[in-house]
């Protein structure tokens, strides 16, 4: 679906990627296999900025893929994206980055 307005995170990007990165934990199993790479999480905000409907659309490993939608499943409710002036559910995307230092 077209949207006018696509749904923002409240406060902005940056404020958003601070939340999931509190929220967000490496698995130690993931760790000490050396597994790094990209979860997607699929998530749909809905009209009253809520998140629901979680799911991986891209997996990279059973625990990274359980820490990622456990992350995502935490997050603050969303600006709802809007089509005519009317909040709309929308379909997002969320890639999540699990990168060793």
């Amino acid at each position: 679906m077209v949207v006018s307005d696509a749904p923002t995170p409240v406060g902005g990007f940056a404020a958003f990627g601070e939340e999931l990165n509190s929220v967000l934990k490496y698995p130690k199993g993931a760790k000490e296999k050396g597994i790094q790479g990209t979860v997607f999480v699929e998530f749909i905000v809905q009209p009253d900025g809520k998140l629901s409907d979680f799911k991986i659309v891209k997996p990279l490993d059973d625990d990274c893929d359980h820490a990622a939608l456990l992350a995502v499943s935490k997050l603050k409710k969303w600006n709802p994206g809007s089509h005519e002036g009317k909040p709309v559910a929308v379909r997002n995307v969320l890639p999540i980055k699990f990168k060793l230092d």
